[in-house]
């Protein structure tokens, strides 16, 4: 079950196609639009709409924030961590330039916004083990529900990634 969420309500619609893309969020227009094919694996519908909604959570925070967690993804830029939580994040991680972070280009701050709002391997309501990308646990805990295939970043990696970090 997900926390409280506060805040003016965020529409969530299911629909039979979205192309290439499985969600896509409207800040704006407070809505999560769902490719229905969600729905056919467990885990994956709660996995997809956690992740949109903290995209709801990334422009709520301060910069100060935002730039704190850049800081963390900038660290492990530096020690060459490969691998992301979500497909979504590694690809835009993958065509980073060593610019990217310093000059805090829109394509940087995509990612950092994307890696954000990645759950990490705590496996979501799926599994007992509900955490999002600001509570490590290891991938072993999501045994069974399918949802480790786009956990790709370290074990040893994840610790930093913390509310304690923004």
């Amino acid at each position: 079950m997900l926390p409280r969420l506060v805040g003016d309500p965020i529409r969530v619609e299911i629909r039979p196609s979205l192309g290439s893309h499985l969600a896509g969020a409207s800040i704006p227009h407070r809505l999560i639009l769902l490719d229905v094919s969600v729905l056919a694996r467990r885990g994956e519908f709660e996995r997809i709409l956690i992740h949109e909604l903290f995209h709801f959570a990334w422009v709520r925070l301060s910069n100060q924030q935002r730039v704190a967690w850049e800081q963390v993804l900038a660290g492990e830029l530096r020690k060459r961590i490969k691998g992301e939580l979500g497909w979504s994040a590694e690809w835009r991680k993958n065509i980073l330039t060593g610019a990217d972070p310093r000059l805090r280009t829109p394509k940087w701050r995509r990612y950092a916004c994307e890696s954000f709002a990645t759950p990490l391997p705590g496996c979501l309501p799926a599994c007992p083990h509900t955490t999002s990308s600001h509570s490590p646990r290891p991938p072993a805990e999501c045994a069974g529900t399918g949802l480790r295939s786009s956990f790709r970043l370290a074990v040893e990696s994840r610790s930093d990634r913390t509310l304690n970090t923004v």
